[in-house]
């Protein structure tokens, strides 16, 4: 589920005229254009798209949509994947983390330099995994 170098960046981008259907912006769609530019996936991949959140980057002050993208592929086919993608040199390499709440706690926060987007995905993601433990035990 880790989707991109999240030491450098995560997939994502801006809305594109592409992503406007009937006067509206379809996040979803853009987000699964990026992910397809940038990772090389396509729609039959990916089980669940899920926005989970929005922040505002404090250096550009726009604001970013976070989505949580579930893919119906392992780690080794999304690297063979994006190998083969149009935006490839976007990543200089893909990193997995476990999806657990104390692995993606450990995921460089401090260690080494995190886009502000990458921090808030992590975050997020390990809040709603510790929040699912909690509930559940």
């Amino acid at each position: 589920r880790g989707l991109g170098d999240v030491y450098k960046r995560q997939v994502g981008g801006m809305f594109e005229a592409v992503d406007v259907r009937s006067g509206k912006v379809d996040a979803a769609r853009s987000m699964l254009r990026e992910a397809r530019e940038e990772l090389g996936i396509g729609p039959r991949q990916v089980a669940r798209v899920c926005c989970t959140g929005v922040m505002r980057d404090l250096e550009t002050l726009q604001p970013e949509l976070l989505f949580d993208i579930e893919l119906e592929m392992s780690a080794e086919e999304l690297g063979s994947h994006w190998n083969r993608a149009e935006s490839r040199d976007e990543h200089e390499r893909l990193v997995f983390v476990r999806d657990d709440a104390a692995a993606l706690a450990k995921v460089g926060l401090g260690k080494r330099p995190l886009a502000p987007q990458a921090e808030a995905v992590l975050a997020l993601r390990a809040g709603g995994l510790a929040g699912r433990r909690g509930a559940s035990g």
